[in-house]
């Protein structure tokens, strides 16, 4: 019976370490998104060309070093546009994106093991 309730508890923590993970995951997606869309903005692109372009961020940002490599593109595409944004002004409005995105992206714990959600 011990041994019963302890592999429910150890599968109980693997279910929320996985949810927390999918959480963080999709957080992080969000900002990318939410920050794509906000330099697309300043590129002038708007409908699909501005979710096409959103869309970007969000495959560059699967790589290491994601900040880096997102606002190093950010930074590039606007200076290419001739529409260039200090880096200060960048993190910041990375900041904001992932401030939204966490209020944007359901949070609730995943409901006990063996019952429905």
């Amino acid at each position: 019976m011990e041994e019963r309730l302890f592999d429910d508890r150890e599968r109980g923590f693997e279910a929320q370490f996985a949810h927390e993970q999918e959480v963080a995951f999709r957080i992080q997606a969000r900002r990318d998104k939410l920050f794509g869309l906000w330099v697309g903005e300043r590129l002038g692109k708007h409908g699909a060309a501005a979710q096409t372009y959103a869309t970007a961020f969000i495959t560059l940002s699967a790589r290491q070093e994601r900040d880096r490599a997102i606002i190093a593109k950010a930074i590039a595409d606007l200076a290419a546009a001739s529409a260039p944004v200090d880096e200060p002004v960048i993190r910041a409005a990375l900041a904001r994106c992932m401030i939204q995105a966490r209020t944007e992206v359901p949070q609730e714990p995943s409901p006990p093991l063996g019952q429905a959600g």
